[in-house]
C-alpha cells in the first residue's frame, strides 16, 4: 500500500518555515493570549524533536513540539499553591492544512498530548503542561469542533468527569480578516497558506513571489525560494505551470533559466506522483465499490487532496480486509 511516511511537501513546507525559531516566536507572540504569554519566556523557545502523528495522518498533517521556561511570575504563583516549582512548559502547535475541517482534530491532539507526556515519563522527567494550537488554513470555515467536549453529547452532570480542553485555535483561511505580521518570513508565510487552496491563488500570485522575491534576497536563499515553489506546485490545484513561469519571471528575471528548470522538474515528478495516487485511487476504489466522484473531478484534485483520500481509501480497504 501506499507509503504515507515520506513527508509531503505540506509537512516540508510548514516544517522548515515554523522551525525557524525567530518565525515561530513571533507567530506565537503575536497569537497567544495575553494569559499565557504572561507566564512563558519566549526568549526561551527551543524546538523539540520527533512526531507524535499517526503514521496514517502524517500526509495531511504536522506537528511541531516546543519548550520554553516559565518566567518568574508562574515560577511564584506555583509555589504558592502547591509549593512545587515548574521546569518547564511545552507548547504543542499542531498544523492542519486539509482544504476541509477536520471534527476529530481535538481527539488527534489529547492523543499527541498522551504520547508527549509518556515520553517525558520514559526520559524521566515530570509530566508538563501542553498548550496545543490549531493552525487552520482550508477554504471554508471551521464550524465543526473545536474542543475535546465538543464531540460528546453528553448531560454536564457526566461532563465534568470526562477529559476536557480547548485547543488555541489560529484560523489563516480566506474567510478569516487578513492580517500582516512584522516578521516578512512569517507574512509571507501566512498569506501562502490563506491563498493556496482556493482561487484566489491566480490574483495573489504575483505578491506571493515578490513578498518571497524580498524575502530570499532576490532568490539568494535558494533553500527557501525553492520550499515555496515545491509547496505552491503540490498544493494549488488551481493554478497551472504557464502562470507560475510567468509570475517567476517578472520577479526573477536575473534567475530565469535556474527557475524555469526547477519549476519544470517539480512539475514533472508532480504528474508522476499525482499519476501514482490516481491509479492507487482507481484501484482500491473498484475493490470497495466506490463511484461517488467522476474521473475529471478526480484528475481537478491536488496532490494534498488525493494523498488525503488515497490513505483514507487504504485504511478502510484495511478494515475492509480485517488488518
Amino acid at each position: 500500500m501506499l507509503d504515507s511516511n515520506l513527508p509531503s511537501p505540506h509537512n516540508r513546507f510548514f516544517h522548515y518555515s515554523f522551525s525557524n525559531l525567530e518565525v515561530a516566536r513571533d507567530l506565537l507572540s503575536s497569537k497567544l493570549a495575553p494569559e499565557i504569554l504572561d507566564y512563558i519566556d519566549l526568549d526561551t523557545l527551543e524546538i523539540g524533536s520527533g512526531s507524535f502523528v499517526d503514521d496514517q495522518l502524517r500526509e495531511s498533517q504536522s506537528d511541531l513540539l516546543f519548550s520554553v521556561a516559565p518566567k518568574k511570575a508562574l515560577l511564584e504563583t506555583l509555589a504558592a499553591g502547591a509549593g512545587k516549582r515548574a521546569t518547564r512548559i511545552l507548547i504543542y502547535v499542531l498544523l492542519e492544512h486539509k482544504s476541509h475541517p477536520d471534527r476529530m482534530t481535538p481527539f488527534q491532539l489529547l492523543k499527541y498530548i498522551v504520547r508527549v507526556w509518556e515520553q517525558l515519563l520514559r526520559e524521566g522527567k515530570p509530566l508538563a503542561c501542553v498548550v496545543p494550537l490549531i493552525v487552520y488554513h482550508g477554504e471554508t470555515d471551521w464550524t465543526v469542533a473545536r474542543s475535546l467536549g465538543d464531540l460528546f453529547n453528553v448531560p454536564d452532570e457526566l461532563r465534568r468527569h470526562m477529559p476536557q480542553f480547548e485547543p488555541l485555535f489560529l484560523d489563516f483561511s480566506v474567510q478569516s480578516a487578513e492580517e500582516k505580521f512584522a516578521n516578512p518570513f512569517l507574512h509571507a508565510v501566512v498569506q501562502t497558506l490563506r491563498y493556496v487552496w482556493g482561487d484566489r491563488i491566480r490574483q495573489k500570485l504575483p505578491e506571493l513571489v515578490e513578498l518571497f522575491r524580498e524575502i530570499t534576497h532576490d532568490g539568494r536563499d535558494a533553500a527557501s525560494l525553492r520550499a515555496f515553489l515545491v509547496y505552491i506546485i503540490s498544493a494549488a490545484p488551481k493554478l497551472d505551470q504557464r502562470e507560475l513561469t510567468e509570475a517567476i519571471k517578472n520577479s526573477f528575471p536575473s534567475l530565469g533559466p535556474a527557475l524555469m528548470s526547477t519549476i519544470a522538474e517539480q512539475y514533472f515528478l508532480q504528474g508522476i506522483e499525482k499519476g501514482e495516487l490516481l491509479g492507487a485511487i482507481r484501484t482500491i476504489r473498484s475493490i470497495l465499490k466506490i463511484t461517488e466522484l467522476g474521473e475529471e473531478e478526480l484528475r481537478s484534485m491536488s496532490i494534498a487532496a488525493l494523498q488525503t483520500m488515497a490513505n483514507e481509501l487504504t485504511s478502510r480497504l484495511q478494515t475492509r480486509l480485517g488488518n
